[in-house]
């Protein structure tokens, strides 16, 4: 696969990755689907339904104060992931 912004080739991988939802929010989404380019620094993320990540970030920042979990699309929806202890 080739970069749309030079033509070199790109690099695909599942990674986690940050986001910033509204509020803004920003989350960490585990195993997503990132690729990116070898040579300028163009990427992109691919991000399953993002206008339901976006209400489901919007309602954990309703409830929850402190920073909010990782995120990952499971099975067909976005879910909360345990705490990584470190």
């Amino acid at each position: 696969m080739r970069c749309q912004h030079c033509g070199n080739a790109r690099n695909e991988a599942r990674e986690t990755v940050p986001y910033v939802g509204p509020g803004p929010r920003v989350v960490e989404l585990r195993d997503m689907h990132v690729k990116r380019c070898h040579v300028c620094t163009n990427m992109t993320i691919e991000v399953p339904e993002p206008s339901h990540l976006d209400t489901f970030i919007r309602r954990l920042g309703a409830e929850i104060d402190d920073p909010l979990p990782q995120l990952a699309y499971e099975m067909g929806h976005w879910c909360i992931l345990p705490r990584r202890a470190h």
